[in-house]
């Protein structure tokens, strides 16, 4: 029996679109996968530039130039191709009236340029007219980050199991890119088997980076700071970017808000895990977080990691600075 295959998600739709000649001239996208949004910009540039991607490719940040500049650009022919790429990144930031333009520009679009609007995670794109724009969603909802690590088993040349692939997304995060990341790790060390275990997925996960984000998290929640700030500085030398570590510190801390929403509900351990997609052993350790911090407390760091996040990503000031600063801040809450 054959299996019908679901709707492309956004990645898949760009590649077709390149491919048949249909990419629209404005292109919108929105979603919390840094890392899709990254390869589909990857795409555009390849397909649509080639080898001249450098000499015909502008980048934009939301919070520095006026919808003038960016559409000046857009509307202006390279002198080294007959198409170019403007992308503005971060388009939340651009106020009302730059955006308002952009909504104009988008019926008269040069044929020319593709203009691409990367708004930040969970922000809605809030443009009213994009009929005639090209709107792709880079969130976690179309994009199963289970699937997507075995995928990237695959490519490796390794199987991974379902439950496998569950129990590295409970360790590791739902960020494609750590995903990614450590699929490449496992695959060293488990050169000459066929399969990627859930066995090798604990041991070997758990002793990098869950151990280490473990680490800090357990001196937060004893309000130490000098073990936190130690931890920090290890997983800094180790060259975890922040924006990693403070991803898997959220995604940790949204787990344990799901988990005790639905513990609350007087659900059984085993519907628990079933609920959250993780192995009885990788639930132990979420169990043994949660006990440190009580529900209002879980989402005060949320909604405290969902600040800093935007200050890592918009503030020029070191992120090494910004994430010894979060860390005071979580040890006094």
């Amino acid at each position: 029996m054959s299996t019908k295959k679901g709707p492309p998600d956004s990645l898949e739709k760009i590649r077709n679109n390149i491919g048949s000649g249909k990419l629209k001239n404005v292109l919108v996208f929105t979603g919390d996968q840094d890392y899709l949004v990254d390869q589909a910009l990857a795409e555009i540039k390849d397909g649509v530039l080639g080898s001249g991607a450098g000499n015909n490719f502008n980048l934009y940040y939301g919070d520095s130039p006026s919808a003038d500049e960016i559409l000046g650009d857009a509307r202006t022919y390279s002198m080294f191709s007959d198409k170019k790429v403007v992308c503005v990144r971060s388009a939340d930031m651009l106020s009302k009236n730059d955006l308002t333009a952009i909504v104009g520009y988008i019926d008269t679009a040069s044929e020319s340029c593709y203009l691409v609007l990367i708004f930040g995670e969970g922000k809605k794109h809030g443009l009213k007219n994009t009929k005639k724009a090209g709107v792709y969603d880079f969130s976690l909802k179309k994009a199963d980050p289970g699937a997507a690590a075995i995928e990237q088993a695959r490519k490796h040349g390794f199987k991974l199991g379902r439950k496998a692939a569950g129990t590295l997304v409970s360790l590791v995060g739902d960020n494609l890119q750590d995903l990614s990341n450590e699929i490449a790790k496992l695959s060293l060390y488990c050169e000459g088997a066929e399969e990627i275990t859930e066995e090798t997925v604990v041991s070997l996960t758990k002793k990098s980076t869950h151990g280490d984000v473990f680490a800090l998290i357990n001196a937060v929640s004893a309000r130490d700071r000098s073990r936190a700030l130690r931890a920090l500085t290890e997983l800094e030398e180790e060259g975890e970017e922040p924006l990693s570590i403070l991803g898997r510190i959220a995604w940790r801390f949204r787990l344990m808000w799901r988990a005790k929403e639905l513990s609350d509900r007087k659900m059984s351990r085993a519907d628990i895990t079933k609920e959250l997609g993780m192995s009885s052993g990788a639930y132990y350790y979420l169990s043994e977080d949660m006990k440190k911090f009580s529900g209002d407390e879980i989402k005060n760091v949320i909604h405290l990691l969902a600040e800093y996040d935007k200050k890592l990503k918009l503030s020029y000031v070191p992120r090494s600075h910004t994430m010894s600063t979060l860390v005071l801040e979580l040890c006094a809450k």
